[in-house]
C-alpha cells in the first residue's frame, strides 16, 4: 500500500467515525425533540456536516518538502532507537 491509498483509508476511517458520532447524536435529539420539531436524519446530517470546527492550514510547501521532511524526521528517529 503506497502513502496515497493510506491517506485515503485514514480519511474514509475518519469520516465513518464522524458519522457515527453524528448519528448517536440524532438518535439523542430524536428522542428528546418534540415531534413537530423533529428533524429527518438527513436534515440533521448535513447541519452537522456543514460545520467544521477544524481550522485548515495553509502550507506554501510542495508535497515533496513536506515527503522530505518526514524522511528526516523518520531518519531522526531511526538514529534514536
Amino acid at each position: 500500500m503506497d502513502v496515497q491509498e493510506g491517506i485515503e483509508l485514514f480519511g474514509k476511517a475518519f469520516d465513518k467515525t464522524v458519522e457515527g458520532r453524528i448519528w448517536q447524536k440524532w438518535l439523542n435529539f430524536y428522542v428528546h425533540t418534540d415531534p413537530k420539531k423533529r428533524l429527518p436524519y438527513d436534515t440533521y446530517y448535513q447541519k452537522h456536516v456543514g460545520k467544521s470546527t477544524a481550522k485548515k492550514s495553509k502550507s506554501n510547501r510542495t508535497p515533496e518538502q513536506i515527503i522530505a521532511e518526514s524522511k528526516r524526521i523518520r531518519n531522526n528517529d531511526r538514529e534514536r532507537s
